[in-house]
């Protein structure tokens, strides 16, 4: 059986409306500096039970980006390791954090490269003597998917779900409009993927964004471009697996008005009613960046009725243009990132970004503002671990100017 441990549901939920009254420590584990060891990471970091961290780059390495580790030093501080590198033959340009399951393995995705350059599917298993074997368990070749860039979910039976960015059976794209698919062992223990949709552009989507989430029922859910809007309106799907085996797609919600968030991107996060919560990196109040908006934290009621739970305008430093999934906590808290805004002006134009917590009543507290000496662009969903600490990952800053990963604690 696999486990997604990418969201856990025991943080502690924020009150007080900025950093300051927080009392929030930051601690920079790592910086990258456009070298063998990775730069620009696009994803967040998962952990397992010893507290080791794992998380992917885009870059650097060998060209294509890297899979890393990173585990707590004897006397503090922290071991940095790389566990692959990419040569673009097995993949490259990750964009999608790692899935960790019960007996230690690593699953991801990258965006490039592997044998028809569409992207792969990979895997990384403890080899026995301290080290980690590399398997890249599918290659992606247009008609069954293309470009995938979220990150992978599982079943209680081992199979994979994920999305691609492109590829799949219509034409009314550049390499297919996306797909929703499936890997899972045979009896040989050979990884088979099967396509359960493939988008057709138009109304129907292109270029599903971020990861899946399932419900109690097995439906999927996810959010897709709209072809008919250059990728901006955009809205949530459904999948439901009907009778005969095959998948169905319903519209659940339409983004087309800006005011209720446009351009939605990262995956959805479910409470414990059945509300789906997400983010829109423009829209919202049009005051800003007008007339186009900063983005929203919306929700989505089993009804199909969206609401918009907080505009983003960097008031009060709440950050700007949200770009990942968000964590849900007790109480209905929602934790997610900004790529900017804040308090680190002027050390970033627009500010370098934030952390933030939501409650379902829309009010903010600003967990964190980056200032580009710790970091800068966060661009993925914060790991919380339950005993009172958050991990993320930010795109740039740090002393190396490629990218961090940070661990706050109160």
């Amino acid at each position: 059986m696999l486990l997604i441990v990418g969201v856990i549901l025991a943080l502690t939920p924020f009150a007080a409306a900025d950093r300051a009254d927080l009392g929030v420590q930051e601690q920079v584990l790592f910086a990258f500096a456009e070298d063998e060891k990775g730069a620009y990471p696009m994803a967040g970091v998962v952990t397992d039970a010893q507290g080791n961290l794992y998380g992917t780059t885009n870059l650097a390495g060998a060209g294509v980006g890297t899979v890393f580790e990173l585990s707590p030093a004897q006397g503090g501080g922290w071991m940095y390791n790389v566990l692959h590198t990419f040569n673009f033959d097995d993949g490259g340009n990750s964009r999608s954090g790692l899935l960790y399951d019960l007996s230690g393995n690593l699953y991801g995705t990258s965006s490039e490269g592997g044998a028809s350059n569409f992207g792969t599917v990979f895997e990384l298993s403890p080899d026995g003597s301290g080290g980690w074997s590399f398997q890249t368990i599918y290659n992606f070749n247009v008609g069954d998917g293309a470009f995938p860039a979220g990150e992978l979910i599982s079943d209680d039976n081992g199979a994979l779900y994920g999305m691609t960015g492109a590829g799949g059976s219509s034409n009314h794209c550049n390499f297919g409009c996306g797909t929703v698919f499936q890997l899972q062992r045979n009896s040989l223990g050979q990884w088979i993927e099967n396509v359960l949709y493939s988008f057709q552009g138009f109304s129907d989507g292109t270029g599903p964004i971020g990861r899946l989430v399932r419900d109690r029922a097995g439906n999927f859910y996810g959010i897709v471009g709209s072809t008919q809007c250059q990728g901006g309106c955009g809205s949530v799907f459904r999948l439901h697996r009907k009778a005969n085996g095959t998948w169905q797609k319903q519209t659940v919600y339409s983004f087309s008005d800006k005011q209720h968030g446009w351009f939605p991107n990262g995956g959805l996060t479910f409470d414990g009613a059945g509300n789906l919560y997400g983010t829109t990196q423009l829209g919202g109040e049009l005051g800003c960046n007008p007339p186009n908006g900063c983005g929203v934290v919306f929700k989505i009621n089993a009804l199909g009725e969206e609401s918009v739970v907080h505009s983003f305008s960097n008031h009060n430093g709440d950050g700007l243009y949200p770009g990942a999934s968000l964590v849900l906590g007790p109480g209905s808290h929602l934790l997610g990132t900004t790529t900017q805004g804040g308090h680190g002006i002027p050390n970033c134009e627009f500010g370098c970004g934030t952390v933030f917590d939501v409650t379902p009543s829309g009010k903010v507290a600003i967990v964190f503002s980056f200032g580009l000496d710790n970091g800068a662009s966060p661009m993925a969903p914060v790991f919380w671990d339950g005993k009172g600490h958050v991990y993320g990952t930010t795109f740039e800053g740090g002393s190396g100017f490629a990218g961090t990963v940070f661990e706050l604690t109160r």
